[in-house]
């Protein structure tokens, strides 16, 4: 336990109205800040209305948490990337 603050913030649900008021610029602004400052960062895939071949199909598990390492814009600005890595060593 850091002592510090946190935010969660729960996505792609389509029952989640939160997920409807997200504005994923400022999100990713946030996200690029956090990293800036150095701060611990997960994510997770936690969704049962998906079937667990369609996170494999991008190397994901399905209910499982991942350390968000970094965050970058891609040199031509298009692409907004994020490294994963799985605690599990998977």
């Amino acid at each position: 336990v850091t002592g510090s603050p946190c935010e969660t913030l729960i996505l792609g649900r389509s029952n989640n109205p939160d997920d409807k008021n997200v504005d994923h610029d400022q999100l990713w602004l946030k996200l690029l800040g956090a990293r800036s400052q150095r701060f611990l960062m997960c994510a997770m895939c936690s969704n049962n209305s998906i079937r667990r071949e369609e996170f494999e199909r991008f190397g994901l598990l399905n209910i499982h948490a991942y350390s968000l390492q970094d965050v970058r814009t891609s040199r031509d600005g298009k692409h907004r990337l994020v490294k994963l890595r799985n605690p599990w060593g998977g």
